[in-house]
């Protein structure tokens, strides 16, 4: 019960200060201290995501050589970025959902959400979760690079760029996680359409192969433009490997606005509606 005991008193004395930003890092620090709880399931989870990322390293060993924009990378490199946004991306869209029917179950939901809107609980929830999840990558790239001597060609003079798609990248997907945390909230279930779009950003992003070869397939293809990652996988790539960077920068970073305050609207609007449907109905703390 540890939601329920420590993390409920903290939010009620967090919430008294009304800026915007201390609410949100308030469900932030909450979301930590509750993660850091269960230090066994924190360090499992860290250790089979290293695992995963060697899998690939491993299978990379096969001479295997990718070109991107014309410049020759070992298949670890280019996976990497990949199962790296894959991580993180799979976190932001999970974080919203999860958590708020962890409230519901636990008790906690009618009165996290008298104190804090869907933006600050969205945005609180996930960046917990991606700050958590971000270690797997950091140590999984400082064994790659200390140890297994793998070249990454991470130049600073780039990290502006990459921290704006990066950024970008994790607001789509926490736009698409309010959009179906309303549906859960509406329907008091989870009702997958997390897992499914998930899992439809891991098999068409682009994440372990080349985009350019789902080319071929319209479905596949169309199913590739309408994920949000494939547009910052495009974006990052670009910045890492072509000379001629700053338009494909533009493009991607201005769909990925376009596409996270669309969605982040609808989504917003949409939690609204449910948490006034459940309310009317009586049925907050009912799952």
């Amino acid at each position: 019960m540890v939601n329920v005991i420590e993390i409920l008193p903290f939010f009620v004395e967090k919430s008294k200060k009304h800026n915007f930003f201390q609410k949100t890092k308030a469900i932030i620090e909450a979301k930590i201290k509750t993660a850091l709880n269960y230090k066994s399931a924190f360090f499992m989870t860290l250790f089979l995501n290293i695992v995963y990322f060697f899998m690939f390293y491993f299978f990379g060993e096969n001479d295997i050589s990718i070109k991107i924009h014309g410049v020759s990378i070992s298949y670890f490199q280019y996976a990497f970025v990949g199962l790296s946004l894959q991580m993180v991306v799979g976190t932001a869209l999970a974080s919203t959902e999860q958590n708020i029917l962890q409230e519901i179950i636990t008790g906690t939901w009618s009165s996290t959400f008298f104190f804090f809107n869907i933006i600050e609980y969205a945005l609180g929830t996930s960046i917990a979760g991606i700050f958590l999840s971000s270690f797997s990558i950091l140590v999984s790239y400082f064994i790659a690079t200390v140890f297994l001597r793998v070249p990454f060609w991470f130049s600073l003079n780039f990290t502006i760029y990459i921290a704006i798609l990066f950024l970008l990248i994790m607001l789509s997907y926490i736009s698409i996680s309010i959009f179906f945390s309303s549906i859960s909230i509406w329907y008091k279930k989870n009702i997958g359409l997390t897992k499914m779009f998930y899992e439809l950003t891991k098999a068409f992003t682009g994440i372990t192969f080349p985009i350019i070869l789902l080319k071929g397939y319209p479905v596949a293809w169309f199913f590739s433009r309408i994920m949000p990652l494939t547009y910052g996988l495009e974006g990052i790539y670009a910045t890492l490997f072509s000379e001629d960077f700053v338009r494909s920068v533009l493009v991607n970073a201005s769909i990925l606005g376009g596409f996270t305050f669309i969605i982040g609207i609808f989504g917003v609007i949409l939690v609204n509606l449910s948490l006034k449907k459940i309310r009317k109905e009586g049925s907050v703390s009912i799952y």
